[in-house]
């Protein structure tokens, strides 16, 4: 089978014409994303700073716009993609999460690991807890273990339609899914430790003193013993590397 990659992007509704026929039709964002989902037939695994997929007219940020100015913006393809999630959850699919704390609360995901509690497991992780400060920024879906979506868009309607986001959907190509696999399990791992920072150590990189994980190698600079690292096990190494290039042929073209 052969492996595709195809670049996919959001542009905010009422600036851009999207396009209506032809290849790009299908390049956005949020039509790769719930066709992923929907086709998903084992696992979802995928990272989300906050969750914003749901209008919601009590939000702030969302509150006081006249009739019909919600549905100009295009908030559909967010509930689309949320409900896809749902669906994916009820025909057996097992969904995994890691996220960061969010901004106002995860109702969203609370709302589907009660309702999935045996296919639908989520984890947060603070950076704060372990750094002083920070969040877990990275946007990666994948499916089945062969396909994924790496890119900007955050689990919000506004990244759908409302935000200039860009992002490459690789399709049928196991080996590449399975090296951003390992990265997945690090992050699945991280996200279950307790937080646990030493003391403030001098960060030359920014000029500051900030807490660090035991496993740190700023903490080597202060001659402090470190403990080991749990990212250290083999199996969350990757499996290609600037010496060792992962060969792969994408839309017909190898590289």
């Amino acid at each position: 089978m052969t492996s595709r990659a195809t670049l996919v992007e959001s542009l905010p509704a009422g600036l851009f014409e999207p396009p209506r026929s032809g290849a790009a039709a299908g390049h956005s964002t949020a039509s790769a994303l719930l066709r992923l989902t929907e086709a998903a037939q084992e696992t979802i695994d995928l990272t989300a700073m906050y969750w914003s997929l749901l209008h919601d007219p009590q939000r702030a940020d969302e509150a006081g716009f006249p009739p019909g100015a919600i549905t100009a913006l295009q908030t559909e393809p967010g509930r689309a993609l949320y409900h896809a999630l749902g669906s994916a959850a009820a025909r057996g699919v097992r969904i995994r999460i890691v996220q960061s704390p969010g901004f106002d609360g995860l109702d969203e995901v609370e709302a589907l690991t009660e309702r999935f509690p045996d296919r639908v497991e989520a984890r947060t992780l603070n950076m704060r807890d372990w750094f002083g400060g920070g969040i877990m920024h990275q946007k990666l879906w994948l499916f089945d273990r062969r396909h994924f979506y790496v890119g900007s868009a955050n689990m919000d309607w506004r990244a759908l339609t409302q935000v200039k986001e860009l992002g490459v959907v690789v399709e049928d190509d196991p080996p590449l899914a399975e090296d951003l696999l390992r990265l997945y399990e690090a992050w699945w791992r991280f996200a279950a430790l307790e937080p646990a920072p030493v003391a403030d150590v001098y960060d030359p990189q920014i000029g500051l003193s900030r807490p660090v994980p035991g496993w740190s190698s700023l903490l080597a600079r202060e001659g402090v013993a470190q403990t080991p690292s749990p990212f250290a096990d083999p199996a969350l190494a990757a499996r290609s590397s600037l010496d060792d290039p992962l060969p792969v042929s994408w839309n017909g073209a190898a590289g």
